[in-house]
């Protein structure tokens, strides 16, 4: 595992693309019109412009408040979890709960518009991919292999017993637990209401809470240590996640995160995205993942990224039926030439960064 400057791992993050809330599916946009704090307290109003190309899709997803919608144009499929589709056309409304996993699909031969207002919590994002079954599947699928760069995380923060330390994008809680077991006193935030509870499942002792890296709840100089495993690449303004942990860190405090290598050295992704170009559509920016990826079987590979990864799922979930068969197909003969002894290990290296608050 290689060691960069926080300056280099920051630049790889930002060029690797933008994170989750920016993320669009291919033949979707979300482009906001208006952000303003209302008068009941913690709460904003984010009105925003949805539009889809023919079969465009927004992909799964929930938000931390209630949807008011209005259909400018086109027909749009409201796929509600735990609801029959409701097909909508122009001038027709609809309403989502807040917390609520659902879709929308452009079920017409024209443009699909959607007017959309968001009455959400401050500091929390408008949207969030997946739901608690999401989370599932990334805990299944990713955490063997994001836990491997855990423990050396922890040396370069320096996490010891009695430190105060802040486990920021914590997800399913691995760098939080083992902080925690290390002695130190450990915090945790994801911005993903279904990590969160899966975390405060998995791990009842420690405090997890629902909230923004690039807008810490917290004071400066707050923590001895701050780290983000496999965060970084998930933010928007990962520059801003970056100044918001100088800010709550003491003097002398560190912060350290991890990030994907590039595709091409981190195999797993390489073979998902080749395939992608040769037998799909690779219209959407993707980041760039410790040693080893294990599977029982070259399938898994695919199956692991349609279901528990987050932008790469969101690409594959956009493809054709026919173009999603062959991807799979291609993925598992690749895959298939990096099996040994019944055990297929893929090599899946990242760049560690750490920093010392002067």
């Amino acid at each position: 595992m290689k060691k960069l400057t926080i300056a280099a791992a920051l630049a790889a993050a930002l060029g690797a693309g933008v994170g989750l809330l920016n993320a669009q599916q291919p033949g979707f946009t979300r482009t906001v019109l208006q952000d303003q704090d209302l008068t009941a307290q913690g709460r904003h109003a984010v009105v925003a412009r949805a539009e889809f190309v023919p079969g465009g899709q927004a992909g799964r997803h929930t938000h931390p408040g209630e949807e008011l919608g209005y259909v400018v144009a086109g027909t749009l499929q409201l796929l509600v979890d735990g609801q029959p589709p409701k097909t909508l056309k122009a001038g027709e409304v609809f309403f989502v709960p807040a917390g609520v996993v659902h879709d929308g699909k452009n079920v017409g031969k024209g443009k699909a518009v959607v007017l959309a207002t968001y009455v959400v919590e401050k500091g929390k994002p408008v949207a969030t991919a997946g739901g608690q079954g999401a989370a599932r599947h990334y805990d299944d699928a990713f955490g063997s292999l994001t836990r491997q760069a855990v423990d050396p995380l922890l040396d370069s923060a320096e996490v010891r017993s009695g430190a105060r330390t802040l486990d920021v994008a914590s997800g399913p809680g691995y760098a939080a637990a083992a902080a925690a077991a290390r002695g130190a006193r450990v915090a945790a935030l994801d911005f993903s209401s279904a990590m969160v509870e899966l975390a405060r499942s998995q791990n009842p002792e420690i405090e997890f809470r629902e909230g923004d890296a690039e807008a810490l709840p917290f004071p400066e100089g707050s923590f001895d240590a701050l780290v983000m495993n496999f965060g970084m690449l998930h933010l928007a303004q990962p520059e801003r996640a970056v100044a918001e942990a100088f800010r709550v860190l003491r003097a002398g405090g560190r912060f350290a995160f991890t990030v994907w290598a590039k595709p091409e050295e981190a195999v797993g992704f390489g073979i998902i995205l080749d395939a992608i170009r040769k037998h799909g559509n690779p219209d959407v920016p993707l980041p760039p993942g410790p040693p080893f990826f294990r599977f029982s079987a070259s399938r898994l590979l695919f199956e692991a990224f349609l279901a528990g990864s987050v932008r790469t799922q969101a690409l594959l979930h956009a493809q054709s039926a026919p173009a999603l068969a062959a991807i799979r197909d291609a993925v598992a003969r690749v895959a298939g030439e990096y099996e040994n002894h019944g055990t297929v290990e893929i090599p899946m290296p990242a760049v560690l960064a750490a920093a010392l608050k002067p």
